[in-house]
C-alpha cells in the first residue's frame, strides 16, 4: 500500500491488529487468536476475529494470561483456513498495533509458512506513538493506557478487545495533535518515530548489516557483538524480525535466544555481525 505524503490522516484506512499466542518465540510458538478492526477517522468500519487451532498444546502459564484453553480451540480452524481473510484487510490499510513487532513477527512467519509473501504496508506502533504524544506517563502498556484514558476494554489480553483498545488509543493520540485528522501523512511521519514501512528491501543500511537483511529472509540466526547502555560488550544469538525507529534511534528487532524473548538492539551499538 502506497500513500501520498499529502493525504490527510482522516482520508486513510487503518487496521488495528492484535494476536494472542502460545508463547513469545515466533519461530516455535503459534497463534491462538487474531483480530482486525478496520477504521477511518474515529469510526470502526469492520471487525474480524477468530480463535485458531494451533496444532499444539497450550502451556499452562499462557492460559492464565488470556484464558484460552485447549478445549476452546480444538474444533477451531487452523491458520491455513484463516490467514487469507486477515491478509486482505491488513494489506489495504495502514496497520496499527501496540508493540507492533511482536504481532507482525508472528503473522509474518505464518504468511511465509503458508505460502504467502510479506506485508508491504505502512505500520504504526501505538506504544511509541503514545510515548511521544503523552510523555512522562508511568507505563505505556496497553492496559495502563486504557485505564489512564478511560478507553473501552471488554477483556484485556483477548485479541478483539485489545484491537479495539488499540483503535481507541490511536484515535486519542491523533486527536491530541494540533491538526488532528487533518494532519498529512508526511507531517505525521516527520513528527513521530514508531512509524515505518514493512518493506525491508528498500531500507538503506550500512553494508555491515547485509547479513541481518539476509537473515530476515531465511529466518536464520546471527551473532551480534553488542555494546549495551553500560558499555559492556557481549555476544547475542538473535533471530532477526525487522527494523524500526524507537525513541529517535533505528533498532533491530529480534528474538534473543539467551533471554528467550523479543528484544530490540540499537544499530549504533552493534559492533560486529556474524552469521549464526
Amino acid at each position: 500500500m502506497v500513500i501520498d505524503g499529502q493525504t490527510r490522516l482522516g482520508e486513510i484506512g487503518f487496521a488495528a491488529f492484535d494476536i494472542e499466542t502460545t508463547g513469545l518465540n515466533p519461530m516455535d510458538d503459534k497463534i491462538l487468536e487474531m483480530a482486525v478492526v478496520t477504521f477511518q477517522r474515529n469510526t470502526i468500519q469492520e471487525t474480524l476475529d477468530s480463535l485458531v487451532n494451533p496444532g499444539i498444546l497450550i502451556p499452562e502459564f499462557v492460559k492464565k494470561i488470556h484464558g484460552i484453553d485447549d478445549e476452546m480451540v480444538k474444533n477451531m480452524p487452523g491458520l491455513p483456513e484463516l490467514i487469507t481473510d486477515y491478509i486482505t484487510p491488513l494489506s489495504r490499510s495502514v496497520v496499527v498495533a501496540h508493540n507492533v513487532s511482536f504481532d507482525l513477527s508472528f503473522f509474518g512467519e505464518a504468511m511465509k509458512a503458508h505460502g504467502h509473501g510479506e506485508l508491504s504496508t505502512p505500520v504504526v506502533d501505538s506504544c511509541e506513538l503514545a510515548r511521544q504524544v503523552f510523555p512522562g506517563l508511568p507505563s505505556y502498556k496497553l492496559t495502563s493506557l486504557v485505564a489512564k484514558f478511560g478507553l473501552d476494554c471488554e477483556q484485556s489480553h483477548r485479541a478483539l478487545s485489545d484491537a479495539k483498545s488499540c483503535f481507541a488509543l490511536f484515535c486519542k493520540c491523533v486527536e491530541a495533535l494540533p491538526k488532528q485528522w487533518e494532519t498529512t501523512w508526511e507531517e505525521f511521519r516527520l513528527l513521530f518515530t514508531g512509524i515505518f514501512e514493512a518493506d525491508i528491501e528498500n531500507l538503506v543500511l550500512p553494508e555491515k548489516f547485509t547479513p541481518v537483511k539476509e537473515a530476515l529472509k531465511t529466518r536464520k540466526r546471527v551473532i551480534l557483538s553488542y555494546r549495551d547502555a553500560q558499555g559492556q560488550l557481549t555476544n547475542r544469538s538473535v533471530t532477526p524480525m525487522g527494523f524500526a525507529s524507537e525513541r529517535n534511534s533505528l533498532v533491530l528487532i529480534g528474538f534473543c535466544h539467551l533471554r528467550q524473548s523479543k528484544r530490540t538492539f540499537r544499530l549504533d551499538r552493534i559492533v560486529e555481525i556474524e552469521v549464526g
